[in-house]
């Protein structure tokens, strides 16, 4: 959001378009990356990295970010599953940002063995 005394706005993105058609009057593209390290070489991802750049006009600020990251994990060997994921963050502040760097850890919680 953008936010001054006189004037608030909210910018949206979406890889759904759906979502892009819901708020087609607040739509602005950002820069995003993404990538997945390995880090014991097992050929599945340890860490994702997100990165978001937002192109802002000058006298633009941000005060207040919000952002829904969808995963979907898949193991196909001797166990086979598929799960979704949804990673959330919020942060706002009377002081308008430069960047926000914001770490997350999601962990799979196993009540019960899987089926071989």
């Amino acid at each position: 959001k953008n936010g001054s005394k006189q004037e608030m706005r909210t910018w949206a993105w979406s890889t759904v378009p759906e979502v892009r058609d819901a708020y087609e009057d607040y739509l602005r593209a950002p820069i995003i990356r993404a990538w997945k390290t390995d880090k014991n070489l097992d050929s599945k991802a340890d860490v994702w990295t997100v990165t978001m750049q937002m192109p802002l006009s000058t006298g633009e600020k941000v005060h207040q970010v919000q952002a829904l990251a969808f995963f979907e994990y898949h193991l196909d060997g001797r166990a086979h599953l598929s799960m979704d994921g949804l990673a959330y963050l919020e942060h706002s502040s009377p002081l308008p940002g430069v960047g926000l760097l914001i770490e997350g850890e999601a962990r799979l919680n196993q009540r019960q063995a899987l089926s071989i």
